[in-house]
């Protein structure tokens, strides 16, 4: 499945397609558009990467907080 990944950084919206089980970080990064500050290294435990589902349904991955 592939989902679609909104970064947005004050008025400059980027949008980028992301499979399944990758993370928003290796997503950005693979588009070329740098990293994202994430003092835990990428693990998904800081918050930086935090998300907004808008449409459609996921089921958290281990590291997700439901709610």
């Amino acid at each position: 499945m592939i989902c679609t990944i909104r970064f947005i950084r004050g008025p400059r919206v980027d949008e980028v397609g992301a499979e399944a089980g990758t993370t928003v970080a290796e997503s950005l990064g693979a588009a070329g558009l740098g990293a994202i500050e994430a003092p835990c290294g990428g693990r998904g435990i800081c918050g930086k990467c935090r998300v907004r589902l808008v449409a459609g349904s996921l089921a958290p991955a281990g590291t997700d907080e439901a709610g």
